[in-house]
């Protein structure tokens, strides 16, 4: 005896959601990540400042720059005095490294997370 297919209530097939359904969730998760994206840069506490690579230099040559983070599209560097930051576009220098190192300034790497190219792969599933 063939068994018929499970059913629910409303005599849908249990499974995946309907495509309204579907569509749905993945607009709130979109809406949710760019909220996020948002409020992640506008979060800051008022005190970096965009400045042109070779305005990085100065404070690094006069000893006012305690630290920097260096990502492969940005360097962002925290000064001594009051704690501000500045952030630069990252330019390809060889002897950033070597000038940070004799004037004492504490460097980190960072890796970006490209969080939008990760959700591309959730359209697919849209349609």
């Amino acid at each position: 005896m063939a068994e018929s297919p499970r059913t629910t209530q409303s005599g849908k097939k249990p499974g995946w959601p309907t495509r309204p359904r579907l569509l749905g969730v993945l607009f709130y998760v979109v809406a949710l990540t760019v909220l996020f994206g948002v409020f992640s840069t506008i979060a800051t506490d008022g005190q970096t400042r965009a400045v042109p690579y070779t305005e990085l230099k100065t404070p690094l040559r006069s000893d006012k720059l305690a630290s920097v983070t260096i990502n492969p599209q940005r360097i962002r560097g925290t000064l001594k005095e009051g704690d501000q930051q500045i952030v630069t576009i990252r330019i390809e220098d060889a002897d950033l490294v070597k000038e940070l190192e004799a004037h004492h300034v504490t460097a980190t790497g960072e890796s970006v997370s490209d969080w939008w190219s990760s959700l591309l792969w959730l359209l697919p599933l849209a349609c």
